[in-house]
Order: structure tokens, then C-alpha cells, then sequence
């Protein structure tokens, strides 16, 4: 196990990850080996492996509670496999240590979403909004939240923001004119359909709300053709 150790330490300090991890799987089975647990944790956040790297981080966080650092990165795992509830809890740890740690909060308000839990994660990204208004996805995330409460008429301002940030803005263009739609301003929605149609001509959501805005004013041959 020593030699393993010694040798996983050496090649991944020496840019040779994939070689160092079999080495330092085989030590991280010694509760001693601290920093072969965290190694493999770090190496397999890099590649998305969530499922592969918790059990080195669990195990990690349960043997040095003192590290809050790792707190936030297990807050990460637990939101990327869909524990929405165990990261809440876990970042809530981290952020006591932290306050103001903003990727933490932006995970936080994430798995608070992703859990249902509607009005705490509007009041979290309404808090990251008030202090973070440069960032267009904190935008795009609270209209998220907003059109799952109802309430659209909030949603279209922060779409607005999001979709004149310049960032890719198919998606939020479809929920703008659907929360148009929603509030009956159909030609403001017709118009913001007909414009995705530039450039997402194969995108059936579109066609979609074409659809339902012609039926709403009568035109069923119109609401028919775009159905079809």
C-alpha cells in the first residue's frame, strides 16, 4: 500500500493522472491516506465521474471534517447525481464557513430548484440577482423559477436580461413566447416565434406555440398547418 501510495502521488504530480489512478485507488482503502482520497476525488470531478469519485469524497469528508472546502465540491457531486436535498444540506455546512462563497450558493439555489423547493430557490436567486446583476444565467435560472410559479410577468423581464446578454437564448426565447402566450399577448409571441424561425427552423416547440396562438384567434387552418 506504501508503494502504491508512493507511486500514485508521483505520477499524478507529474501530470500522469490516468496512470496514477489505480495506484492511488489501491492506497485510498487505508483510512490514513488522506490525500489519495482527495486526489481521486478532485481527478474524477474533472471528468464528470460523479459516481465513480463520491465514494472517495464521502469517505474524505467523514475522516477530515475540518476541511470545509471539501464540503462544496461534495455539495457538487451530490447535486450532479441528482441528491437535491443532500446537497442543500451540505453546501448550507460548507456556507457557514463561507458566506459569501458564490458558486456555492449558485449550486445551493440549483438543488433547491431541482428539489421543488420553489419560493426558497426564488428567494436565493433573487438574492444572487440583486448582488450579481452582471450575470446573465442568474437571470435565466429566476425566470426558470418564476414560470414554474406562474407568474410569467416577472419571468419576461429576467428573460429580456438573459437573451440581451448575447448568450444563446433558444431556449429562453421559446419560454418569452410562451409566457406571452400565456398572458394573451399574442402578437408579441407571434413575433418572437416567428423570429426563432430564422434560425430554428427544426425546432417543433416553436411551430408548437404558433400553433396555439392561431387557435386562440380563431385561425384553425393557420393553428392546423403548424400543428402538422
Amino acid at each position: 500500500v506504501d508503494y502504491a501510495h508512493q507511486l500514485g502521488l508521483h505520477l499524478f504530480q507529474n501530470g500522469q493522472e490516468f496512470d496514477a489512478v489505480p495506484h492511488l485507488e489501491r492506497a485510498a482503502r487505508d483510512d490514513e491516506r488522506f490525500d489519495a482520497m482527495w486526489l481521486l476525488a478532485t481527478h474524477y470531478y474533472r471528468r464528470a465521474a460523479w459516481v465513480k469519485g463520491l465514494p472517495h469524497l464521502e469517505r474524505y469528508v467523514g475522516l477530515r471534517p475540518e476541511h470545509t472546502r471539501a464540503l462544496a465540491l461534495l455539495g457538487t457531486y451530490y447535486l450532479k447525481l441528482g441528491r437535491h436535498e443532500a446537497s442543500v444540506r451540505t453546501l448550507d455546512r460548507f456556507l457557514e464557513s463561507d458566506p459569501q462563497n458564490l458558486p456555492a450558493r449558485i449550486n445551493r439555489a440549483n438543488a433547491l430548484f431541482r428539489s421543488g423547493g420553489l419560493d426558497e430557490a426564488g428567494d436565493a436567486y433573487e438574492e444572487l440577482v440583486a448582488k450579481h446583476e452582471d450575470r446573465p444565467r442568474l437571470h435565466y435560472n429566476l425566470a426558470a423559477v418564476r414560470i414554474k410559479q406562474g407568474r410569467c410577468a416577472e419571468a419576461l423581464d429576467h428573460l429580456d436580461r438573459f437573451i440581451a446578454s448575447g448568450a444563446s437564448a433558444g431556449t429562453a426565447l421559446y419560454f418569452k413566447g410562451d409566457c406571452l402566450v400565456k398572458l394573451e399577448r399574442y402578437d408579441e409571441a407571434r413575433t418572437t416565434f416567428e423570429g426563432m424561425l430564422e434560425t430554428s427552423r427544426a425546432n417543433p416547440w416553436v411551430y408548437h406555440g404558433l400553433s396555439r396562438i392561431a387557435w386562440q384567434e380563431g385561425r384553425v387552418e393557420d393553428a392546423l398547418r403548424h400543428a402538422r
